[in-house]
């Protein structure tokens, strides 16, 4: 799990309206990328419990690519 870009709020001294994360999740072989993704969704769906909002984008899922012999 790689969090790439995290954006919001306009000063250090003021608390944030919003913020925004892009992650990225990459599976091995073998692992399909929604087990991984899961369990992020599932802790950020649990945020709506304290009142904040939660919208998910999801831009691509792809299985992983098996390393050719030798590589």
């Amino acid at each position: 799990l790689q969090v790439g870009v995290i954006a919001g709020g306009q000063a250090v001294n003021i608390i944030a309206g919003h913020c925004t994360a892009d992650i990225e999740v990459r599976a091995v072989p073998g692992v399909s990328p929604a087990s991984l993704l899961e369990p992020v969704k599932a802790r950020l769906f649990d945020l709506r419990d304290s009142g904040f909002e939660v919208a998910w984008h999801e831009l691509s899922s792809y299985p992983a690519l098996a390393p050719a012999d030798g590589s």
